[in-house]
C-alpha cells in the first residue's frame, strides 16, 4: 500500500508529518461523516435533528481516529519503494554505488545531516523538514537539470554513507555547477569522499557533458581541501560564503573552455616557435 503519488512527491510534503495526519483526518472525517449521514438519511430515515445529535457526537471520535491512522501510515508504502528499478543507479566504484535519492532515503539521509560532527565544515545541522526539502529539491533537479546529489552506498552492506553530487549555487556572485560532497562521520577516514568525488567530477565532464565544476571548500576543512587537490583542481580565489556562515571558503575549479584554450594556445606556440 502506497500513499497518494501526488503527495508522496509533490511539494506537498515538504510541510512535513503533522501536515500529512491533518490532510488525512480531514479527507477521512468528510467522507466517514459524508456516508454516515447518507445512510442514516436514506437507509435508517433518520430526522435531521437526530442526525445532527449523532453526528456531533461522532466527529470527535472521527477525527481522533482518523489522526491516529495517518500517524502510523505515514511511512507506509516506503518499504516497498526501496526495490528501486535501475533508472535509480548512476554509476559505481571499487567499494561503491551512487544512485539517485528519493523519498524512501529520508530516516538514512536525516541521520547523516543532522549529525552536528558531520556537518561541522557545510552548514548547521537539517532538521526534518530541512531534509525533506533537499531530497525534494534534489529530485526536481534530476528532472530539471538532469543532474543533482546521489546517494553513496558501500557495495559490501549496502550501507548508506553520505551523498555526493551537483548542485546549482551561488558562489562569489555567479551562478555555478558545485560539486560537493558529505560522508556521515562514522565512515570518514576511509577515503569513500574522494573515491566518490573523483567518479562523480569524471562523470559530469564526461557524461553530462558540464564545462565548468566548481568546488568550494571552507578553509577550516583540512579534508576537503586535501581532496580538491587530489582532484587537481585549479585554485580561483576565495570569498565569504553567506550561505555557510560567512566562512571565509576557497574556490576550485575545472573548466573545460579554459583547458581548451591553453593546450590551442600550447600548440599555437610549438607550431610558430613563439610564446606570446
Amino acid at each position: 500500500m502506497n500513499r497518494f503519488k501526488f503527495w508522496r512527491w509533490g511539494k506537498l510534503r515538504r510541510l512535513g508529518r503533522t501536515a500529512y495526519i491533518v490532510f488525512f483526518s480531514i479527507i477521512w472525517t468528510i467522507v466517514n461523516v459524508g456516508l454516515g449521514i447518507y445512510r442514516e438519511i436514506n437507509v435508517l430515515g433518520w430526522t435531521w435533528e437526530e442526525v445532527y445529535a449523532f453526528q456531533s457526537q461522532m466527529i470527535v471520535f472521527v477525527l481522533l481516529s482518523g489522526g491516529l491512522i495517518g500517524w502510523f501510515t505515514w511511512d507506509i508504502g516506503d518499504e516497498d519503494s526501496k526495490k528501486l528499478d535501475t533508472s535509480h543507479h548512476v554509476l559505481d566504484t571499487d567499494r561503491l554505488i551512487l544512485r539517485k535519492m528519493n523519498q524512501v532515503d529520508f530516516k538514512d539521509i536525516y541521520k547523516i545531516l543532522s549529525d552536528e560532527s558531520t556537518m561541522q565544515h557545510l552548514q548547521n545541522p537539517l532538521t526534518k523538514d530541512e531534509v525533506r526539502t533537499w531530497i525534494l529539491t534534489t529530485m526536481e533537479s534530476y528532472a530539471r537539470n538532469e543532474f543533482g546529489r546521489y546517494i553513496v552506498q558501500r557495495k559490501e552492506d549496502g550501507k548508506i554513507v553520505g551523498d555526493v553530487g551537483f548542485t546549482l549555487k551561488m558562489v562569489n556572485g555567479l551562478k555555478e555547477v558545485c560539486l560537493g560532497y558529505i560522508i556521515h562521520k562514522p565512515y570518514q577516514m576511509n577515503g569513500y569522499g574522494l573515491e566518490a568525488s573523483r567518479a562523480c567530477l569524471e562523470f559530469g565532464l564526461n557524461e553530462l557533458g558540464l564545462q565548468r565544476i566548481v568546488v568550494a571548500v571552507t578553509q577550516d576543512n583540512r579534508a576537503g581541501e586535501q581532496i580538491a587537490r587530489k582532484l587537481k583542481l585549479f585554485k580561483a580565489g576565495e570569498y565569504n560564503d553567506p550561505k555557510n556562515n560567512n566562512k571565509r571558503t576557497d574556490v576550485y575549479i575545472v573548466d573545460q573552455s579554459l583547458n581548451e584554450h591553453l593546450k590551442h594556445r600550447s600548440n599555437y606556440e610549438i607550431n610558430h616557435g613563439t610564446t606570446t
